[in-house]
């Protein structure tokens, strides 16, 4: 790989990093939509469909139609979470090459992993293949601002099935060393429904403002109603709120081989955690986590917290509910409902603010060959994975082809934390790998489509 290729990637995240696009942030957000359009247009000559703005706000969407019988779809991100300085050894929107422990050479910044370093890196690489006249394929490059929101955007965007090319293959980039572990490949992704649960004072009981506590014994607290409420939907730790669902052959065949080299301890390691909610044998918990329903709550709240020793008049929990591919959304919507609904003389209030259906590709299908076969010629074994258990809007690529898969090479870490970094070295290796897969993939795919 060229020297000066990581030198001109490390260059461009960092300004990129001095933009803190994350949601809400509307100058910055606006800042970032136009400096990645010139760079697609300037330094890759694309056509710009939508440049994040206007009616696509939130979408960036071009195109390289080179005259190609073949075409490839990249995918990508440049919102990011919010960060102040706190516990960061950088400020978070700088970035700054500093060497961490047992890591070394490392960008630190806002994004480094999560995913402005691999949407650099993805166009970098592009440029590289370009300007050396060594890729025959055209490409659609489709950027999603609301990523980290919902990606609703994109999904009014994409209703109107905006692609220019049909795709023989998609990739969504990413450094998918994890941990510092055997690269993983996704051949798809759970869905999930996203929102909120309040429940306020009203006819059922409860203050329709707060009022002193000392009205507990004959007064009904939304807080513990909600609580019970929640006890409903799921009766573990986990938030499980359907029977675990079986894998089909070919997702219980990679399971299986996946169990065999997949580290139980290093995953829990590199997620902060001591113990599992689950136990059986490693297969059994990736069946678990890939077969599982679950409704994870990242905040609960009552109240004001400078409003002590009284009984709020509202409660409310934030909810992800994730769920695999086969099960459709308006059925899981439809069942959770249903749980929080079991009263019917009163009702939580339920707001969905976004949806992301589940997506998977087979292992056999071409794309999916060619990705494994990147992996290998880097020198890697992939753990391959029958869909991701996180959620990205996959799915709504699938009708202009066979969709996206998710992978590459790269150790990043510290996504929506303090001191999100990339390690130089993993950098320089997702750049080698993309440098690959772009017209190995191409060539696969043109074999594929022209045999007889």
């Amino acid at each position: 790989m060229p020297v000066p290729l990581l030198t001109h990637t490390l260059a461009t995240l960092e300004q990129w990093t001095r933009i803190p696009s994350y949601a809400g942030n509307t100058h910055a957000m606006h800042e970032m939509a136009m400096t990645i359009t010139e760079f697609l247009t300037k330094t890759l000559g694309a056509e710009i469909i939508a440049d994040g703005t206007g009616n696509a706000s939130g979408v960036i969407h071009a195109i390289i139609d080179r005259g190609s019988d073949i075409t490839l779809l990249l995918y990508n991100m440049y919102d990011v979470m919010p960060a102040t300085p706190d516990n960061w050894l950088v400020p978070p929107f700088e970035g700054h090459i500093i060497s961490l422990p047992d890591k070394g050479k490392c960008f630190v910044g806002r994004g480094a992993e999560n995913n402005k370093g691999p949407l650099v890196g993805m166009l970098e690489a592009l440029s590289t293949l370009l300007n050396s006249n060594q890729l025959d394929a055209n490409i659609e490059i489709i950027l999603d601002g609301e990523e980290e929101t919902g990606s609703e955007s994109l999904q009014r965007y994409m209703a109107g099935n905006p692609l220019h090319f049909s795709s023989d293959a998609g990739l969504f980039p990413s450094f998918c060393e994890y941990g510092g572990g055997p690269p993983r490949m996704y051949l798809g992704c759970k869905g999930m429904i996203r929102g909120q649960i309040t429940i306020t004072g009203g006819a059922w009981g409860g203050p329709e403002h707060p009022i002193h506590s000392s009205n507990s014994p004959w007064i009904a607290n939304p807080a513990w109603r909600l609580l019970h409420a929640l006890d409903k939907l799921s009766q573990d730790d986990m938030g499980t709120i359907l029977p675990l669902s079986p894998l089909d052959h070919e997702a219980n065949a990679l399971v299986q081989t996946l169990a065999s080299t997949f580290d139980l301890e290093a995953e829990l390691k590199f997620r902060a955690t001591q113990r599992y909610g689950v136990s059986g044998t490693t297969a059994d918990h990736l069946a678990i986590m890939l077969g599982g329903s679950a409704c994870n709550l990242s905040s609960l709240t009552a109240g004001h917290s400078n409003e002590p020793a009284v009984i709020p008049s509202h409660a409310s929990a934030k909810f992800d509910l994730r769920f695999p591919p086969d099960i459709k959304t308006d059925e899981i919507l439809s069942i959770f409902h249903n749980k929080l609904n079991h009263d019917s003389i009163f009702s939580p209030n339920i707001n969905v603010t976004s949806i992301c259906p589940g997506f998977r590709i087979s292992g056999q299908a071409a794309p999916a060959r060619a990705l494994e076969e990147c992996y290998t010629n880097a020198g890697h074994t992939a753990q391959i994975w029958p869909w991701a258990p996180g959620t990205m809007p996959g799915a709504f690529f699938s009708t202009n082809g066979p969709g996206l898969l998710i992978g590459g090479l790269g150790y990043g870490g510290n996504a929506h934390a303090a001191n999100e970094f990339v390690t130089l070295s993993g950098l320089q290796r997702f750049l080698a790998f993309m440098l690959h897969w772009l017209p190995a993939t191409a060539q696969k795919c043109r074999i594929e489509k022209h045999a007889p």
